[in-house]
């Protein structure tokens, strides 16, 4: 309803779990790495709880989208189910063939078993994901244990997720549950996000949907954490009704009463109007006769006072002024009074006029800190240059916390009311409250390809260009004995949250520089 107003590609605040939305805070970014690494494990169990509309569901739909080819996912929506349930589900997720009226426990898993080892002989592996899994009961629970018994001399043969709410967490220690909770090899708890990170929450779901201005306010989105405690779920909520009464109060920005009136609407807090009895109105209109009357009189009856009587004698009366439309010649020659200039919206602080910068001066700065030549002109092909002194552009949108994530030094682009400026960011932590009510999310850093200038490197690139990845990747921890390359650079990428495509491209070399001990690379000012 509200989306063509704002001019919203979509209704950006809807609560279904859309990956294409997903808000990386550091937590989640964490809890879907936790997940593409356990993809690419041993066997066992990964755990993954949070409170309700954390974003746990979501996340689970981004690995989906990500999950590595190899990978075989069987995934369990509605867990409440009996052991033959659950058995016959995950046969039927695998495709195994099964006969109609199958129940026999030993049989499903004697299926399932066989599967799993032609799984296993084909470089397959098979991953089992359970949402809602605090809705399990013990006897499903230690099943599930039971099942990643299955397994060679060196391999566990089935991977399994378990997804739930924090009652998840109390119910794996039961005591009678502790051979399950021992075999959990990875575990993640999503939190809520704090105030920084639900305001970039915002604006990066709205530029999704196609906005890139701020249809909120400062106090509207401190309101909107307070009300929501950071939960993602809840924003989406109150931020969609919050929209629809600004749409319907032909308001361009939502503002903190907006976002208190849309929250009582969602609790039903919202009082209906007292019906007033017909001997208010009476009352109301004898008020209003009466002061009819008495202004008549005032007006016709009494004398009016001599005001110029009543100002000191030192002063002269003022003039009355002409009446509209009657020009006299003292008022021919005086000019109107000059209008007050109007105040802008985001004035710039003096604090931070000092960080606005041109952008070839902005991007002069960022190659003074990787030590190269700076000399940048404003008519200049700004990423052609620096690639002409052996560095790369990256140009990305997002927000503070994706600048932090590559923690190397940026250049963000601005609007101001001068217009377009540029702002060198090193310190975020210092800088972000200044520059955050001009950003918009654009912004562009410099990386350090190879040593040969390449962006892309696998197992067939040049021998310099290949022991310039392995160097890297052996700095991150990431070079193992017996692996091929192909197989270091998936570790790394699983690990990293990125497509584990074994090819390290671009954003795999830029997050190895990110990760970099070379002293070459500048880095942003850590956190305090």
């Amino acid at each position: 309803m509200y989306a063509d107003y704002f001019g919203l590609q979509e209704a950006s605040f809807s609560i279904t779990p859309d990956p294409h939305y997903l808000y990386l805070s550091q937590r989640h970014r964490e809890a879907l790495a936790h997940l593409l690494y356990g993809a690419g494990g041993n066997g066992g169990f990964v755990q993954l709880t949070g409170e309700v509309g954390t974003g746990k569901t979501t996340i689970c739909r981004a690995f989906m989208e990500q999950i590595p080819e190899q990978v075989d996912l069987a995934l369990i929506l509605n867990p409440a189910l009996t052991v033959v349930e659950l058995l016959q589900t995950i046969c039927q997720e695998f495709h195994i063939p099964l006969a109609a009226d199958e129940t026999s426990r030993m049989l499903l898993v004697d299926k399932l078993n066989n599967y799993l080892l032609g799984a296993h002989a084909r470089g397959r592996r098979p991953v089992l994901m359970i949402d809602e899994a605090q809705n399990l009961s013990p006897e499903v629970l230690e099943q599930l244990r039971l099942l990643t018994n299955l397994e060679t001399s060196k391999h566990k043969l089935l991977q399994i997720f378990l997804i739930g709410q924090p009652e998840l967490q109390e119910m794996l220690q039961r005591k009678d549950l502790r051979q399950l909770a021992q075999r959990i090899t990875a575990r993640y708890h999503l939190t809520p996000l704090n105030e920084g990170e639900t305001r970039d929450y915002i604006r990066h779901r709205l530029a999704v949907a196609g906005v890139e201005r701020p249809l909120f306010n400062q106090a509207a989105l401190r309101q909107i954490h307070k009300l929501t405690d950071g939960v993602p779920r809840r924003i989406n909520m109150l931020c969609d009704r919050a929209l629809l009464g600004a749409f319907a109060t032909h308001r361009h920005i939502v503002d903190r009463s907006v976002v208190n009136q849309a929250a009582a609407e969602l609790e039903g807090a919202q009082q209906p109007v007292p019906h007033k009895s017909h001997w208010f109105w009476w009352l109301l209109l004898t008020a209003l006769l009466a002061a009819l009357v008495w202004g008549v009189l005032v007006w016709h009856v009494l004398p009016m006072p001599d005001w110029t009587k009543m100002l000191p004698q030192n002063q002269p009366a003022a003039e009355a002024p002409p009446a509209p439309g009657i020009t006299t010649s003292e008022t021919a020659k005086s000019p109107l009074p000059t209008p007050e200039p109007l105040v802008p919206e985001n004035p710039v602080p003096p604090a931070a006029k000092p960080l606005l910068l041109a952008q070839h001066t902005a991007f002069n700065q960022l190659l003074e800190l990787w030590g190269k030549t700076a000399n940048l002109q404003a008519e200049d092909d700004i990423c052609l240059a620096v690639q002409q002194q052996g560095l790369r552009c990256h140009q990305s949108r997002g927000t503070w916390n994706n600048v932090r994530y590559y923690q190397l030094p940026a250049v963000l682009k601005l609007e101001t009311q001068d217009g377009v400026r540029y702002a060198l960011v090193t310190d975020p932590e210092q800088q972000a409250s200044l520059l955050d009510p001009y950003w918009f999310g654009d912004f562009t850093f410099l990386w350090q390809p190879s040593p040969t200038g390449k962006t892309l490197i696998d197992k067939d690139s040049p021998a310099m260009a290949v022991q310039w990845l392995r160097q890297q990747l052996n700095q991150a921890g990431y070079v193992k004995e017996n692996q091929s390359l192909i197989e270091q650079i998936q570790a790394f990428q699983l690990a990293e949250g990125l497509n584990a495509d074994g090819i390290a491209g671009t954003n795999t070399l830029i997050r190895l520089n990110s990760l970099s001990e070379s002293k070459a690379i500048p880095r942003l000012q850590p956190e305090s």
